[in-house]
């Protein structure tokens, strides 16, 4: 998965490890964390249920992501495990805005094509 433009030849990964506390993971949501990727191979298979990868992240300055959130640049919704690894991505932003109540349920029909609204 592309992760974002910041680093495209870096890979981070996120997983879900067989145990609750496995080395060379720490977790962010659910039982989904990011995975040491230092580690060998052969030592991650055996402890990882299922891994993501991503070439490159979204990065800000410092203070900069705060400082869009409090201008309400961003919407900041709660994350599900099942959002981290879903089989469907092409879907995700609509199955998160279709747990929402209230307005922002209506961004669950916004279509992928603003010009089509």
């Amino acid at each position: 998965f592309s992760g974002g433009p910041v680093e495209e030849g870096k890979v981070l990964a996120l997983g879900v490890p067989q145990q609750a506390r496995e080395p060379g993971w720490s977790g962010l949501v659910g039982r989904v964390g990011m995975v040491d990727l230092s580690s060998e191979p052969e030592d991650l298979e055996p402890v990882l249920e299922k891994v993501r990868f991503f070439s490159g992240y979204a990065g800000w300055g410092a203070g900069q992501l705060e400082g869009e959130i409090a201008e309400g640049a961003w919407i900041v919704l709660d994350a599900t495990e099942a959002d981290a690894l879903t089989t469907n991505p092409a879907d995700l932003w609509h199955a998160v805005f279709r747990r929402q109540r209230g307005d922002l349920l209506w961004y669950s029909f916004y279509p992928d094509d603003p010009s089509l609204n």
